[in-house]
């Protein structure tokens, strides 16, 4: 396994930076508009990373890839998987309590 350093303030970041607007507002960018040409930019890092993760388990492991997960709340951008789409793999979203039944509140 293999975790990147990269989440949401870092995309909410990029879109405060590449709009010239404040972080609060950002946010709500990122939320309404999803996935924009200065995300699919920032993200650029990440899906490069992914990239050579992938070669690297391959060569190492002589094994396939069957899909990339993503998690937390980065993940829910709307679009976040056509980033990836150079990869050539399925994109999902984990979500880990999916199945989870209880109080909504704990």
């Amino acid at each position: 396994s293999h975790v990147a350093q990269m989440g949401g303030r870092d995309l909410t970041q990029a879109i405060a930076t590449s709009m010239n607007i404040a972080k609060d507002k950002a946010e709500v960018e990122k939320k309404e508009h999803g996935l924009t040409p200065a995300l699919t930019e920032a993200l650029a890092p990440l899906v490069g990373e992914v990239e050579r993760v992938i070669a690297n388990y391959r060569e190492a492991e002589k094994k396939p890839i069957s899909k990339i997960v993503l998690f937390g709340g980065g993940a829910c951008l709307k679009g976040v998987e056509t980033a990836f789409a150079r990869l050539a793999l399925p994109v999902e979203v984990a979500r880990p309590f999916k199945n989870t039944k209880g109080p909504m509140v704990l």
